[in-house]
């Protein structure tokens, strides 16, 4: 029952930003946030389709839809997104599923779009992947489908807003420790990914390996493509696309016999 809200004055704006009045998909807030630490809002745009815009953090936005590219280019369910001009400034703009059904721990760690993408949230370093200090709410039912509906804190970003230490991504690329850590296993089972464990911890070897089935449909000219398309800075383009394909290889590598649970283990405790 929300209805759209008058703004501020938008005259100042380019005719490409979402918030000018002459915008083909004027956007105008419906003041209703989803949560999270990305601000932002429900909102509809002139032909009456609804939104949901994030718009608090740009270099998060622009994370995010980085991860969801990647995560769709193999086949892991998560919204359809874009980066936007809105008020001046980048945002990351999804469909609001009005649809959406919040999922139990138990019921993520029972369904296969989540097991069986996995692998691709360790690799993207996912840590909230599931949603943690407001409960498991970044993962929801539409459709029949299990999707992944906020990905702000992947690759170098923390979910609370902030970069990762180096350590922790551009430098983590002789062993992917969260392909342990976020089953709550290994040297750094205590990383802070909550909730990941309840619906990860008892993968099976056949759900890990349709993970890197998955993995491996990102060939180096897609990853290529998707992060020269994306709008990360100029500045990280390469060191992006370097750290993604030895993530990438070192965990197809870990997984050439088939089996995991000691190589990952004992190659985490060697680093």
């Amino acid at each position: 029952n929300l209805s759209p809200v008058s703004g501020a004055d938008a005259s100042g704006y380019d005719e490409d930003d979402w918030f000018h009045p002459k915008h083909t998909s004027k956007l105008t807030s419906l003041h209703k946030s989803l949560g999270g630490s990305n601000s932002g809002s429900i909102m509809q745009s002139k032909d009456g389709k609804q939104y949901y815009v994030k718009y608090g953090n740009k270099e998060q936005s622009v994370v995010e839809n980085l991860s969801n590219q990647l995560y769709e280019a193999a086949g892991v369910p998560v919204n359809k997104s874009q980066l936007i001009k809105y008020q001046g400034n980048t945002a990351h703009l999804t469909p609001y599923q009005k649809t959406a059904k919040t999922m139990t721990l138990e019921e993520m760690a029972n369904h296969d779009d989540i097991t069986t993408g996995f692998v691709m949230d360790a690799w993207l370093g996912n840590w909230d992947v599931v949603g943690g200090h407001y409960g498991p709410s970044n993962i929801s039912m539409i459709d029949g489908k299990a999707v992944r509906v906020d990905n702000g804190g992947a690759l170098y970003m923390r979910a609370k807003q902030g970069k990762k230490n180096d350590s922790d991504f551009w430098d983590a690329t002789d062993v992917v420790t969260e392909i342990d850590s976020m089953r709550g296993k290994g040297p750094k089972g205590h990383l802070p990914g909550e909730n990941t464990t309840s619906v990860f911890g008892k993968l099976s070897d056949a759900q890990l390996k349709a993970g890197v089935d998955k993995l491996q449909k990102l060939s180096d000219s897609k990853i290529v493509d998707i992060v020269k398309s994306s709008g990360i800075s100029e500045n990280f383009k390469d060191k992006m696309i370097h750290t993604l394909k030895k993530r990438r290889n070192v965990i197809l590598s870990q997984f050439e016999g088939g089996k995991v649970e000691k190589m990952f283990i004992e190659k985490a405790k060697n680093n």
